[in-house]
């Protein structure tokens, strides 16, 4: 199985952090395939 690793944010993933999720966010829209999310 291929994979990737994508750096979301400088520090560790801190989720209680605004920005840090805003970032994921941005992931999850951008890659909709992430978790086993697809387009219709």
């Amino acid at each position: 199985m291929d994979g990737w690793v994508v750096r979301l944010t400088d520090a560790p993933l801190d989720l209680d952090n605004p920005a840090h999720l805003d970032a994921l966010m941005r992931a999850y829209e951008r890659f909709l395939e992430i978790g086993g999310r697809s387009a219709p």
